[in-house]
């Protein structure tokens, strides 16, 4: 969910795309407007880009020492955000890149943006199944299970 957002607050920018996903996710994130998909199954990051980037957005569970590989993909005053292991900072350094460590918070304003860009069409949640309230502990069972593929809907009635 978050890096369908992501895709598409990105192109709302101008940006050109490059994401990693598996085979499954490809065709959503193409309908988002992604312009490059690497399937992380099958290949490298690091094998696939050939332009400096300005921005990583990392929102795998990667360890410290694979992200840190990617910042040489990165122009020198790049951005590499990562929601889960930061990269190594002293060799961002020496890049010259930028690390930051993102975390979820409150923010009534920007969820306000968000909410009025979902209203307008802009952005779009990607919802792949709506379940009843009383289906919840399914929902819970088929997450854990590794079966759930973008976001459930829970309809109250």
């Amino acid at each position: 969910g978050v890096g369908a957002y992501a895709v598409q607050l990105a192109k709302l920018q101008g940006a050109y795309v490059i994401g990693t996903a598996s085979a499954r996710s490809s065709v959503k994130l193409r309908d988002l407007g992604i312009d490059e998909i690497i399937d992380y199954q099958q290949e490298e990051v690091t094998g696939r880009v050939s332009e400096k980037l300005d921005l990583i957005l990392n929102l795998s569970p990667e360890s410290t020492e694979t992200i840190s590989t990617w910042l040489p993909l990165l122009k020198e005053g790049g951005i590499l955000v990562s929601t889960a292991n930061p990269a190594d900072a002293e060799l961002a350094k020496r890049y010259g890149i930028h690390v930051v460590q993102m975390g979820a918070r409150q923010d009534g304003g920007q969820l306000s943006q968000i909410a009025s860009l979902v209203e307008s069409g802009k952005l779009e949640p990607w919802i792949t199944e709506r379940l009843a309230l009383q289906d919840l502990v399914l929902v819970h069972e088929q997450s854990a299970a590794g079966k759930i593929h973008g976001k459930v809907l829970i309809t109250v009635e």
